[in-house]
């Protein structure tokens, strides 16, 4: 893997950013965010009270970064006030970091130069601010909390180690003081936007899928009632026929004065009523002749007279 190098320097600004320098690969705003959202949280109370062996710093996950981090005395500003301190990091592209032990960085020689040189204005640069570091993998199994928990270790091998065995979806925090080690690890996430957008979608083709399914049974269901239909009105067309036939012989019966003609067969007047009722109960794009009422019209008169005639 690759090591980035940075410094931080208050006393020594260099264009406008107290990073006296830093790897090109680093952009000046992330490293100022950096500063605020996280070096500034950890600052030594008393900087002036390191000692080359304490470490007092840290490792955490920074954006896609894994930066490791330590503060060093640096003595005087260029006025003479105490209380100046500087800032060595390196940053991992926090892929690279898996399950890979990061504790030994602390004791590189870019580490250990800097706490020789710390007190100088400005700090030197080392060689190079890029430097190429194979590290070992070690493999331990994580409880992993449902929320932010914080634990302490007693040394920076352990805590380091834990540190990257942590899924690299979660948040971590190791943070080194005199006080003790710390190791922050965040809660489980949520699901990021581009899963939320999944999630939805595969909602939306399932309803998709459903509506789908609806439509085509509802398709077949239609088909199936417009043969019916057709089926129906095949036959109220028939006794339509019927009814202008049995109209013909009752105009036929009438021209040879018949005073008692026949009744009309009322098993064809039955069913016909029963399928044009049926039919006026849907909706259908049939149209009805009006011979069928001009029969019925008929048939009252005649059964009307008949019945007079019999009593």
């Amino acid at each position: 893997m690759q090591l980035y190098y940075a410094l931080y320097d208050p006393a020594t600004p260099q264009d406008g950013t107290y990073w006296t320098w830093f790897a090109g690969i680093l952009q000046k705003e992330t490293l100022h965010n950096f500063y605020n959202d996280i070096a500034v949280k950890q600052l030594p109370p008393e900087p002036n009270k390191l000692e080359p062996s304490d470490i007092w710093g840290g490792i955490v996950r920074y954006r896609n970064w894994t930066v490791l981090y330590r503060y060093y005395n640096g003595g005087y500003d260029s006025k003479g006030r105490p209380g100046r301190y500087v800032i060595l990091t390196a940053w991992i592209p926090t892929d690279e970091t898996a399950q890979i032990d990061l504790a030994p960085i602390f004791d590189n020689n870019t580490f250990k130069g800097i706490a020789e040189n710390s007190q100088k204005l400005p700090v030197p640069e080392p060689l190079s601010l890029l430097e190429h570091w194979t590290g070992e993998e070690k493999t331990i199994n994580v409880q992993l909390p449902e929320k932010e928990s914080v634990n302490s270790y007693q040394n920076i091998v352990e805590a380091a180690i834990t540190f990257t065995n942590i899924p690299l979806d979660r948040n971590a925090w190791v943070k080194m003081t005199k006080q003790g080690i710390m190791l922050t690890i965040g809660a489980k996430p949520g699901p990021t936007k581009e899963e939320m957008l999944q999630q939805k979608l595969d909602s939306l083709t399932l309803d998709y899928n459903n509506l789908t399914q609806d439509y085509h049974k509802l398709s077949a269901e239609k088909t199936e009632l417009y043969n019916t239909l057709r089926k129906l009105h095949e036959e109220l067309q028939n006794k339509e026929k019927e009814i202008v036939q049995l109209n013909q012989k009752l105009d036929k019966k009438n021209d040879t004065q018949n005073p008692n003609p026949p009744e009309v067969n009322n098993a064809a007047k039955k069913d016909f009523y029963n399928i044009r009722n049926f039919i006026k109960t849907i909706k259908t794009p049939f149209k009805m002749t009006p011979e069928p009422q001009k029969l019925f019209d008929r048939v009252e008169d005649d059964n009307a007279e008949n019945a007079e005639a019999k009593q």
